[in-house]
């Protein structure tokens, strides 16, 4: 098993990084250039004995609709472009039994307090068992109402606009810096794709979970897992052994 670096250390890091903008501006540069390398080199390996094979850095529309499972367990890669065979994809949650998401329609929907979420409910509690376990991110609470200050703001944004994709609010507004330091591109939500063509939700929560709420038409997401019989129907799509356009996944081989 490759080796971590221990969570205390890591915000500690984070810390380091926010309180010296220098420092950070040119760790980012660095990282945002090798992210585009790692992305583009698993593909490119990942992908090699495959016919369909795809653009790692082009994000595909789907309808937030048709994604209604998750992974929440961390055991899959959120940056990078994979196959992978086995039963992972068999491991996911029910989307609507997701605390997260019922908090999401908690608020939005019914009108709830963000405090009395069970998102909230569960974020206090972690931070104040452990300051370091934290929830999605977030080992402040502090900074854990800020980011529902930004979510409030994120779904107003899409109801009064609908969605842009990173790339197209690059364009308008010139370089942005995304949570994370992901480049323009990458830092969509993230999905995967199971063995019958399910979508299957990874990260990116926040923008997910509002524009599903709010039923966006579609959405640009970035595909980093594909299940590899999956992999080998878009095969028989792209070599013409199968016809079928019926799912984002398969638009345009």
């Amino acid at each position: 098993m490759a080796p971590t670096i221990p969570t205390p250390v890591e915000n500690l890091g984070f810390r380091l990084l926010k309180s010296n903008p220098l420092i950070n501006r040119a760790i980012r540069s660095v990282y945002e250039r090798c992210m585009w390398v790692f992305v583009v080199t698993t593909a490119w390996w990942q992908y090699r004995e495959y016919s369909a094979v795809p653009d790692p850095l082009e994000p595909t529309w789907v309808d937030p609709q048709r994604i209604d499972s998750l992974i929440t367990h961390g055991n899959q890669p959120l940056f990078g472009c994979y196959v992978k065979g086995g039963n992972w994809d068999r491991n996911t949650e029910d989307l609507e039994e997701y605390y997260g998401y019922r908090s999401f329609v908690q608020h939005f929907d019914h009108g709830i307090d963000w405090e009395d979420t069970e998102a909230y409910a569960i974020a206090e509690e972690r931070i104040n068992e452990d300051e370091y376990r934290g929830i999605w991110g977030y080992t402040d609470l502090n900074e854990f109402e800020r980011s529902l200050e930004k979510t409030d703001q994120l779904y107003t944004d899409l109801q009064e606009h609908g969605y842009r994709s990173q790339r197209e609010l690059a364009d308008q507004n010139g370089r942005i810096e995304n949570i994370g330091g992901l480049p323009v591109g990458i830092d969509e939500v993230r999905v995967a794709i199971g063995r019958d063509g399910e979508v299957i939700f990874l990260d990116g929560r926040h923008r997910f979970f509002c524009a599903r709420i709010i039923e966006l038409d579609e959405i640009p997401v970035r595909i980093v897992v594909r299940h590899a019989d999956w992999q080998a129907y878009r095969d028989a799509v792209f070599t013409g052994e199968v016809e079928d356009e019926n799912h984002p996944d398969l638009r345009g081989l």
